[in-house]
Protein backbone atom coordinates (compact mmCIF):
# COMPACT_ATOMS: atom_id res chain seq x y z
CA UNK A 1 0.00 0.00 0.00
CA UNK A 2 1.55 3.44 -0.76
CA UNK A 3 1.35 6.78 1.13
CA UNK A 4 0.92 9.70 -0.61
CA UNK A 5 0.48 13.54 -0.01
CA UNK A 6 -2.75 15.18 -1.89
CA UNK A 7 -4.64 17.98 -1.60
CA UNK A 8 -8.86 18.02 -1.69
CA UNK A 9 -11.89 19.92 -1.48
CA UNK A 10 -12.69 18.96 1.81
CA UNK A 11 -16.78 20.03 0.62
CA UNK A 12 -16.14 17.49 -1.93
CA UNK A 13 -14.79 14.91 -0.04
CA UNK A 14 -17.69 15.62 2.89
CA UNK A 15 -20.10 14.87 -0.20
CA UNK A 16 -18.52 11.90 -1.67
CA UNK A 17 -18.28 10.34 2.13
CA UNK A 18 -22.66 11.45 2.69
CA UNK A 19 -22.87 9.23 -1.21
CA UNK A 20 -21.13 6.40 0.27
CA UNK A 21 -22.06 6.50 3.18
CA UNK A 22 -18.27 6.17 4.61
CA UNK A 23 -16.67 7.81 7.57
CA UNK A 24 -12.76 8.96 6.96
CA UNK A 25 -10.69 9.86 4.35
CA UNK A 26 -9.14 5.96 3.72
CA UNK A 27 -12.69 4.53 3.32
CA UNK A 28 -14.03 7.47 1.44
CA UNK A 29 -11.26 7.12 -1.41
CA UNK A 30 -11.22 3.05 -1.37
CA UNK A 31 -14.93 2.95 -1.50
CA UNK A 32 -14.80 6.05 -4.58
CA UNK A 33 -11.98 3.48 -6.11
CA UNK A 34 -14.59 0.52 -6.08
CA UNK A 35 -17.19 2.69 -7.58
CA UNK A 36 -15.44 3.98 -10.30
CA UNK A 37 -14.52 -0.07 -11.02
CA UNK A 38 -18.00 -0.92 -10.43
CA UNK A 39 -19.02 1.56 -12.97
CA UNK A 40 -16.74 1.10 -15.48
CA UNK A 41 -17.15 -3.34 -15.12
CA UNK A 42 -20.90 -2.59 -15.78
CA UNK A 43 -19.91 -0.01 -19.21
CA UNK A 44 -17.99 -3.39 -20.06
CA UNK A 45 -20.54 -5.17 -19.94
CA UNK A 46 -23.08 -3.45 -21.89
CA UNK A 47 -20.30 -2.64 -24.59
CA UNK A 48 -20.30 -6.57 -24.60
CA UNK A 49 -23.81 -7.25 -24.81
CA UNK A 50 -23.95 -4.70 -27.49
CA UNK A 51 -21.56 -5.94 -29.64
CA UNK A 52 -22.98 -9.79 -29.29
CA UNK A 53 -20.34 -10.50 -27.12
CA UNK A 54 -22.12 -12.09 -24.67
CA UNK A 55 -25.75 -13.45 -24.24
CA UNK A 56 -27.55 -12.09 -21.39
CA UNK A 57 -30.59 -14.50 -22.21
CA UNK A 58 -30.22 -18.39 -20.71
CA UNK A 59 -33.27 -19.69 -22.64
CA UNK A 60 -33.62 -22.87 -19.80
CA UNK A 61 -33.33 -20.86 -17.10
CA UNK A 62 -36.13 -18.93 -17.93
CA UNK A 63 -38.11 -21.67 -18.99
CA UNK A 64 -37.35 -22.88 -16.11
CA UNK A 65 -38.40 -19.95 -13.85
CA UNK A 66 -41.56 -20.14 -15.30
CA UNK A 67 -42.39 -23.67 -15.01
CA UNK A 68 -42.77 -23.33 -11.13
Amino acid sequence: MNKTTIEFDPAKRDAVAAVLGTKGLKATVDAAFDAVLRQHAGRELVRLAQEGGIELTNEEVESQAWAG
